[in-house]
């Protein structure tokens, strides 16, 4: 098992230099795998979101392979779904195939940009509905509603918070067995909190053939380069790679956290990072 990796018993290490750690540009996109894409899309209709682009035949990268719980697929389906408050995006996903892990990610929706701590607090409350699976708003809420805030389920806070110390995130206390995580977003109504929620008793590896939300899509400067160092750091990296999902060539790497969740990292493909689009 690599180092860093869940279950290994080794902590990666954070890093602080800003000379070498590379910078977020900010959110990109949830991602979003529905078994049954026709029910999905309605609901997130209704809540106000538009699509943006879709892309019926994109092809699937052999670098998510590792982040699978099932076999990868040739192709797959994705939809980009925009809420009407210029939050961050949902990207849907068709997934035929649903792991036994839970997702550890789960939006709390809202009017605002950021939610009301009564909200994130309402919804760990069960005081919730579940418009669909990682998607709930507290009970009442009406309208048209964005993502407010990000709920992130792990076994153990302090595992999870040294990737964010070595992406040169803010952290603060929230609620007793709570912290939160400031990102900020490309546009001001694209910043959003990550609220870490210690509410599991064993650490789970996340997969992206989940049925929930199953990641959250960072843009960073260099994907290349922040693979690296969040290689040499220790944490459970795949390989980079290039695709085009909606004409705009980008540089791709997943990674999973110690505490089980996965990120993906995006920048803007280059002559230099990439020789062709996967």
């Amino acid at each position: 098992m690599r180092e860093g990796t869940l279950g290994s018993g080794v902590q990666p290490t954070a890093r602080s230099d800003r000379s070498t750690k590379p910078e977020l540009l900010g959110v990109s996109h949830l991602v979003l795998s529905v078994s049954e894409p026709s029910v999905s899309g309605p609901a997130l209709e209704a809540l106000g979101y538009g699509e943006h682009e879709a892309n019926e035949s994109c092809q699937n990268p052999r670098e998510k392979a590792p982040f699978l719980s099932g076999p990868l697929h040739d192709t797959c389906a994705m939809r980009l779904m925009v809420p009407a408050n210029g939050s961050p995006a949902i990207e849907v996903l068709g997934s035929s195939k649903a792991s036994a892990a839970h997702p550890h990610f789960e939006v709390v929706l809202s009017e605002q940009h950021g939610a009301e701590p009564e909200e994130i607090r309402n919804v760990l409350s069960e005081d919730r509905e579940i418009v669909v699976p990682g998607l709930s708003r507290p009970r009442g809420a009406e309208g048209k509603l964005g993502t407010g805030a990000l709920l992130i389920h792990v076994n153990e806070i302090d595992a999870a918070l040294p990737l964010w110390k070595t992406l040169g995130c803010a952290q603060e206390p929230f609620d007793s067995g709570m912290r939160k995580v400031s990102i900020r977003g490309l546009r001001a109504s694209n910043r959003l909190g990550l609220f870490f929620v210690n509410d599991r008793e064993n650490a789970e590896a996340g997969y992206l053939d989940g049925v929930g939300l199953v990641c959250l899509s960072l843009f960073c400067k260099d994907a290349d380069r922040l693979r690296a160092t969040l290689h040499d750091c220790g944490y459970e990296v795949g390989d980079c790679f290039t695709l085009a999902p909606f004409r705009t060539s980008l540089r791709v790497f997943f990674m999973r956290n110690t505490s089980g969740e996965i990120y993906e990292f995006l920048s803007i493909a280059n002559s230099r990072g990439s020789e062709e689009v996967s």
